[in-house]
């Protein structure tokens, strides 16, 4: 993560410093990764930050590397951050989503840094639910 990532991660928690913790899951086509950092120096002990990175040259295993795929994910990207930016703050109790504490885009790069649900007792993964589940 460049520099000026880091200051926005820090500026948004109030974190005095950050650390990589583990990388939680990569991109559609090595766009980058999803990874949680730790923070010292404020009130958050742990963020999840999602890092885009555009490669100059996009490969995918099965060939979907057009250009109209690499439009697409960019696009995907600034969609995911207007939603965070003028929807999220709709969804209710009902809805629990991670509180976004900023999200950037740059030339080549977005970042987003997200309130950690682990942390906020969020931490139950499933594999598989029910529909009475899912209802």
């Amino acid at each position: 993560m460049n520099l000026t990532f880091q200051q926005i991660v820090c500026s948004a928690t109030g974190a005095d410093e950050l650390f990589h913790i583990e990388d939680i899951q990569s991109l559609w086509s090595g766009y980058g990764k999803v990874m949680r950092y730790g923070l010292k120096g404020c009130a958050r002990d742990t963020v999840v930050v999602k890092h885009v990175r555009l490669p100059e040259c996009s490969n995918h295993p099965r060939g979907w590397n057009t250009d109209i795929s690499h439009q697409r994910k960019i696009k995907s990207y600034y969609v995911e951050i207007a939603w965070y930016r003028d929807w999220a703050h709709a969804c209710g109790d009902h809805c629990r989503i991670p509180q976004c504490l900023a999200a950037e885009a740059g030339n080549d790069e977005f970042l987003m840094v997200f309130e950690d649900l682990d942390a906020s007792g969020f931490s139950g993964r499933r594999e598989s639910a029910s529909m009475a589940e899912m209802e």
